[in-house]
């Protein structure tokens, strides 16, 4: 036996340091993974409730029918709620067009991301494209988000609902859940 104890395998070392950071490598792109289908998840929210405000005949239903009417819409999926507005005719050409390939990405990663990316971990430069794929899809899911929420922001301003009361309520939604 060595002065210092058991011989050490560096081969084995090695192994165990390489499968390290191939996890780390894993937990950061899932991380990552996440992060974009929860802002594509908020931006799909988003076009619902544009739906529902700006096709549906929402206007003085009340609460509890407005409720129900954005909880029918919040299920269906971002392709169909982008289908309806693109029938409609109401967004924005360069906005329709974001949302078009926004559409496409998160379909990409819902779908085929997994099956298309086995073995990333070993394979550094794939692992760099995919982490500039998935913060685009993030990034623009949350400016697409921001663009649509401004544009509701100022037709129910316009419809006559108070800005004051827009940001208490954004302010109890931002508590509520931790932002």
């Amino acid at each position: 036996m060595p002065p210092n104890g058991p011989a050490v395998d560096r081969d084995q070392i090695d192994h165990f340091a390489l499968e390290i950071a191939r996890s780390q490598v894993l937990t950061q792109l899932m991380a990552r993974v996440g992060f974009a289908v929860w802002q594509v998840a908020e931006c799909e929210d988003t076009l619902a409730h544009y739906v529902v405000i700006r096709l549906r005949e929402s206007k003085g239903v009340g609460e509890e029918q407005g409720r129900e009417l954005l909880a029918k819409h919040q299920g269906r999926t971002f392709g169909q709620l982008l289908g309806d507005l693109r029938k409609a005719g109401i967004l924005d050409p360069s906005v329709e067009a974001r949302a078009s390939k926004l559409l496409a990405e998160r379909n990409w990663l819902i779908h085929d991301a997994k099956r298309e990316n086995r073995g990333l971990p070993n394979d550094l430069e794939r692992v760099g494209a995919m982490t500039e794929r998935l913060d685009w899809i993030a990034d623009e899911a949350l400016a697409l988000n921001k663009i649509l929420e401004a544009e509701l922001e100022e037709i129910v301003v316009a419809s006559g609902v108070d800005r004051k009361r827009i940001d208490e309520e954004a302010a109890k939604l931002r508590q509520k859940w931790g932002y």
